[in-house]
């Protein structure tokens, strides 16, 4: 027996102590999440930080966001949500959410005289910030619980 074990060919029924399926797999969605955004993350502020002193922090932030934005958008579809197909109208409206928000605080922080830490700092919060909310439309998108953000002049009577 140890030798089947040993060699990869050992087997144990644990039948009657199978963990069943888990139906929602949120868990494994928001680490899935979290993974890819962190990788994004450190590309982005890479970028912003090497861009910022040529072109601004305004430019260097949507030059950040949009150079990561294909390969973060295509890995969410892929592996958080497990589809083949991107959904582009729907990443491309998260996209401009976030975009906003952290062209908000570039120009604020701009205006508050912060400095290029600071304002990095800042930008890293607001991505956080926004990737929330990015985390729970796609845990409502791809599971279908509410009707998409393009579906709601039609849903549940709203705007009949």
């Amino acid at each position: 027996m140890m030798r089947r074990f040993a060699s990869g060919r050992g087997d144990i029924d644990l039948s009657s102590v199978e963990r069943p399926d888990v139906p929602d797999d949120f868990g494994r969605r928001v680490v899935t999440f979290g993974a890819i955004g962190a990788v994004s993350t450190l590309v982005s502020l890479a970028l912003f930080l090497l861009l910022v002193g040529s072109i601004g922090s305004f430019a260097a932030n949507l030059a950040a966001l949009g150079a990561t934005f294909a390969a973060n958008t295509w890995a969410h579809a892929r592996f958080t949500a497990g589809r083949r197909r991107v959904r582009w109208g729907r990443a491309i409206a998260a996209w401009t959410f976030g975009a906003v928000v952290s062209s908000a605080v570039v120009v604020s922080a701009e205006a508050s005289g912060a400095g290029r830490i600071a304002t990095a700092a800042l930008l890293v919060g607001s991505w956080l910030a926004t990737s929330i909310v990015r985390l729970w439309a796609l845990d409502r998108w791809s599971t279908n619980r509410t009707p998409a953000l393009t579906d709601l002049s039609t849903a549940h009577g709203v705007l009949s």
